[in-house]
């Protein structure tokens, strides 16, 4: 769960992640916009970012696939999450590939950037000839106050009732599957919950992680990856949790 933290020894090793400016961004795989001055308006960001399908893509595989974002303002204790769409961007509530994503309080920046890996599922639909997004949400529940929280997923269509509570980053991708017809609606989560009593945002949702020296990113232990040195977390099913 969430609320627990495992401490975690790890070797930070220098590395040099290219540095955004904004509170989280994608890097894999790439965003539509790079930069902190159009990140806080529901669901991608303003300046031309909403529905903006002209921007890079990047092509993905279905089944499991490992996704990374950087943190370059670190928020201890905010959940993130991260969402597909399909032909506009008005669904990524429809199709959340993993929600309440729990904050890495213990990892320092190195050039101004915190850099994790999360593996969510791809789901095997045909998106080479349609536009097809993934949205990532972090929700600054460090500013809330004491017994606050955030409706999931109404509240995020207002930032949580403040510009400063949330901030999204969205890409255009591509999968390769062969169902050409929409998937039906689907929801995971870190912490239990379904798509009909999804748990709102708040305060203090941290998790373990560790770092990869090989491929210079923080991972998080459970959701298909032990860290080395730490308990095995074990699965649950797609209609609970995803452990931690």
């Amino acid at each position: 769960m969430v609320s627990r933290q495992i401490a975690c020894n790890v070797v930070l090793l220098l590395s040099v992640f290219h540095t955004a400016v904004s509170h989280v961004v994608w890097k894999h795989p790439a965003p539509r916009y790079d930069r902190d001055d159009r990140s806080k308006a529901h669901p991608c960001g303003t300046g031309g970012q909403l529905n903006d399908w002209d921007a890079a893509v990047t092509t993905l595989s279905p089944g499991k696939q490992l996704l990374e974002f950087r943190e370059t303002i670190v928020h201890n204790g905010a959940p993130s999450r991260i969402a597909l769409t399909i032909e506009n961007d008005s669904r990524y509530s429809d199709f959340v590939l993993m929600d309440h994503i729990p904050h890495n309080n213990g990892a320092p920046r190195v050039n101004g950037a915190v850099l994790h890996a999360v593996e969510v599922e791809i789901p095997p639909i045909d998106c080479s000839n349609r536009n097809c997004g993934l949205q990532l949400i972090q929700v600054m529940t460090d500013k809330f106050s004491q017994g606050q929280t955030c409706a999931n997923p109404s509240g995020l269509a207002n930032s949580c009732g403040n510009p400063s509570f949330a901030y999204f980053s969205c890409s255009n991708i591509k999968i390769d599957g062969g169902t050409v017809a929409d998937p039906a609606p689907s929801y995971r989560s870190w912490t239990s919950g379904s798509a009909g009593s999804r748990e709102p945002y708040a305060k203090g949702e941290v998790g373990a992680w560790c770092f990869d020296s090989e491929k210079q990113h923080w991972r998080l232990h459970g959701n298909g990856y032990n860290c080395p040195g730490m308990d095995p977390i074990v699965e649950e099913d797609d209609t609970g949790g995803a452990g931690g």
